[in-house]
């Protein structure tokens, strides 16, 4: 087991690096991307429609402290990360799912074989449902991916008291894998760190969080079965039989083999990794054994065709959409001032960008990580001066600042870390007021409620301060109940489902080229949060009731009769009358990767004539460039890349 001396070596070493980098990078500022004309017209709104609609409001300028966006390293609760890692990681994450799947349904499918083997026995039927059966229909994706936002919550908590006990210093945000795979040992040997992904193989509560996910997943499968008509005094009796408690515990057994099992796995992975890296940093060719960044501009299979970029690094790669990757470009800008070459700048974007993507990518259940649109965004920045989320990450927030699940990944795009580790106090200019649409996990609801209780009860806090809170209206949840009974709750506007139809954005809106939004496929509660200076300052009027439901109520991808009425006109008035057979029609070129269209020429020399696109042609051509060693041509790339708008 490592001592505080090591620790404090590799903490030392991390530092330094980091300081060093400051220093180097105050003589200039540098930008991938030009700023926005407007960008700090902190009350201009967004219309979020499909013609004009942004996906962020780019132009609100968050204050933050004494206005550095230069992120606090307090905040880091899992160690630096850099794509080989989020590769190894992501490869041990999908065995993990791949293990858990499997031995769930396993030992659910024995549960029901031996409950007929029981009733045979005693030839006797049951009456009714019987609640065992239901082991087989629970979904273990669904309770994985709840199970897994709880589990962190609870780590999250561990780790910060843990730290707070040891006086950890400072944590820069990045790191080279050598330094990683040293400070990735210390999570597991001394409990200051977190694995961001990986679940936890000490974490004493993990059983019972997933025992009460899976009385979740039950509850619900019963009022399927009985169609809401039986009460749940029999799934409650149920629950505290002794099958089900052996079968969870037997779960939860399975869940620590499999979660010790990645972890060891995670670290001699990354050890290896780290030890290539310094075998071919002698050879020259091998360029310190890093892997080689691709970028692929190319048009998606829609009518409007919409471009969107490939990220890819050894065998894997991501997709992204073209407004996304401007938007990431832009808060990377804004939040990375250290800097010192454009080139290292350029090089720190792709990295975090790729780690980024790979990150997110592994989340369970896309609904976990699905958000408001952007009308309803507009009503609170009006009527609350609302512009910062507590649950949110850089491809879904609304603004250039809010809280994440991932700070090693989110930092550079804007994060300011975890809800749970974020000292909203130093956020407030003249009173706050903040939006949360958590993940839709009880255990992890109910923390969230108990964090917002103590900052809205707390007397030394004199400045209005507010929570807009958006959940699933599931009454029987308990963390439904906690927001319900909070002292500090001022308003509830209940949405239905069947009569108020509601729409959110989708959690993978990055990778989706159209239909970014999708009705909601249940109730919907909003609690308002105020202590008694926000109730003064921003009253609850029936006004504002309306427009937030009006907002909610309104779907984005859908073409308005007035838009439908100009689309039509223009299509009319642009058409010509005449069109030869021999003339192509015009086809809207893409965003070029070339870096220079006279040194791009064919084999002999010569530069290849120009062909019209076939009427016929099925499959379209990706235009795609390997990203190439020296300064010049990459830099000559990301201008291509970049000056599309200009």
């Amino acid at each position: 087991m490592r001592g505080d001396e090591d620790m404090s070596s590799i903490m030392s070493e991390l530092g330094s690096g980091k300081k060093m980098s400051q220093e180097q990078s105050t003589t200039q500022r540098m930008r991938l991307i030009p700023e926005l004309k407007g960008y700090g017209e902190n009350e201009r709104t967004i219309p979020d429609s499909r013609k004009e609609g942004k996906i962020w409001n780019p132009y609100v300028h968050i204050f933050i402290g004494n206005g550095n966006f230069q992120t606090s390293q307090n905040i880091m609760l899992s160690p630096p990360t850099c794509p080989q890692v989020e590769i190894i990681r992501r490869r041990t994450y999908e065995k993990f799912k791949q293990k858990f799947h499997s031995a769930f349904k396993y030992i659910a499918g024995n549960s029901q074989i031996e409950t007929q083997k029981e009733e045979k026995k005693k030839s006797k039927k049951r009456d009714g449902i019987d609640v065992n059966s239901l082991w087989v229909k629970i979904p273990s994706h669904s309770i994985l991916e709840r199970f897994y936002f709880a589990c962190k919550v609870d780590e999250t908590f561990q780790v910060i008291n843990t730290r707070q006990n040891k006086k950890i210093g400072e944590l820069p945000l990045h790191g080279n894998i050598s330094q990683i795979a040293n400070l990735i040992a210390l999570a597991s040997d001394q409990g200051i760190f977190m694995d961001p992904i990986l679940l936890s193989s000490t974490n004493n509560r993990s059983g019972d969080l997933l025992k009460n996910e899976i009385q979740f997943q039950f509850t619900r499968e019963w009022r399927k079965a009985t169609k809401g008509k039986d009460n749940l005094e029999k799934v409650k009796e149920f629950f505290t039989s002794k099958p089900f408690q052996r079968r969870c515990a037997k779960i939860a057994r399975m869940v620590k083999e499999l979660a010790s099992e990645a972890e060891a796995e995670v670290l001699r992975d990354v050890r290896k990794r780290a030890g290539d890296t310094l075998t071919n940093s002698t050879k020259k060719a091998s360029k310190k054994g890093i892997p080689k960044l691709t970028l692929e501009a190319k048009k998606g299979d829609d009518d409007e065709g919409t471009e969107y970029y490939t990220l890819a690094l050894s065998g894997q790669s991501f997709r992204i959409s073209m407004p996304h990757f401007e938007k990431l470009q832009h808060l990377f800008d804004r939040t990375n001032k250290s800097s010192s070459s454009l080139q290292e700048h350029q090089n720190t974007f792709l990295c975090s960008l790729f780690s980024l993507l790979a990150r997110y990518d592994q989340l369970e259940g896309a609904g976990l990580q699905s958000s408001l649109n952007g009308n309803v965004f507009d009503v609170l920045l009006r009527n609350f001066n609302c512009n910062l989320e507590c649950f949110a990450s850089p491809f879904n927030s609304r603004y250039e600042r809010f809280c994440s699940a991932f700070p090693d990944t989110d930092c550079d795009f804007g994060s300011l870390g975890s809800f749970f580790n974020t000292n909203f106090q130093s956020l407030m200019r003249n009173g706050a007021c903040f939006q949360a649409n958590p993940p839709f996990a009880s255990d992890f609801i109910s923390a969230m409620c108990k964090k917002m209780e103590d900052l809205l009860t707390d007397e030394s806090i004199k400045e209005p301060f507010m929570f807009i809170v958006f959940v699933p209206a599931w009454t029987e949840s308990k963390g439904w109940k906690l927001l319900n009974s909070a002292t500090s709750l001022v308003h509830h506007l209940f949405l239905s489902q069947k009569d108020d139809p509601h729409y959110y954005c989708e959690g993978t809106q990055h990778r989706r080229l159209k239909e970014r939004y999708r009705i909601a496929s249940f109730d919907t509660s909003v609690f308002f949060l105020q202590n008694a200076a926000a109730k003064a300052k921003w009253p609850i009027t029936e006004t504002t009731l309306s427009e937030l439901k009006q907002a909610f109520g309104s779907n984005p991808d859908e073409v308005s009769i007035e838009e439908s009425k100009i689309e039509s006109a223009a299509v009319q008035t642009t058409q010509p009358k005449e069109t030869s057979k021999t003339e192509s029609p015009k086809v809207k070129a893409t965003r070029p990767l070339v870096i220079d269209n006279d040194k791009k020429k064919s084999a002999s020399g010569k530069k290849k004539p120009k062909q019209n696109p076939k009427p016929n042609e099925k499959k379209k051509k990706k235009a795609k460039k390997n990203f190439a060693d020296d300064n010049d041509t990459q830099l000559a790339i990301l201008s291509s890349l970049l000056s599309n708008k200009k």
